[in-house]
């Protein structure tokens, strides 16, 4: 319905919506795992940096977004994008990894192969999860 808004957290460790920047974690680096948890219940994103999440961020904490990155709005479609650049490689990890990890996590139904713990309540995105949850 043409509404658009711009979210994004960079690598300086801020946040910016619609252009606009603020403090939000610590800076991104080479090599480091960028996690990112959705909670579509309650409107929330969370993203941590090797582990940890950013902004004192609780992915368990429901309505209360605790450190949550935005809060969106259930009027808008959503997707994940990500800009390409020549110097730079992304890898993505929804729960069969691309490359080897060394530690091996599965969500609470046992799927998915992650480096760091998956938070109590989310799950990786896999087609026997989307037949559960939706």
């Amino acid at each position: 319905s043409g509404k658009f808004s711009y979210k994004e957290v960079i690598p300086d460790g801020e946040k910016k919506t619609n252009n606009s920047g603020s403090s939000f974690g610590d800076e991104y680096n080479n090599g480091d795992i960028i996690g990112v948890a959705v909670d579509f219940d309650n409107r929330q994103i969370y993203f941590s940096l090797n582990g940890t999440f950013q902004d004192s961020g609780d992915p368990t904490s429901g309505a209360t977004g605790t450190g949550s990155a935005h809060n969106f709005s259930s009027a808008y479609y959503y997707m994940a994008v990500y800009a390409y650049q020549d110097e730079n490689s992304w890898e993505m990890n929804f729960g069969n990894p691309p490359h080897s990890i060394s530690s091996g996590n599965a969500d609470a139904n046992g799927y998915g192969n992650f480096e760091y713990a998956v938070p109590s309540g989310y799950y990786a995105l896999c087609t026997k999860n989307l037949a559960k949850y939706g």
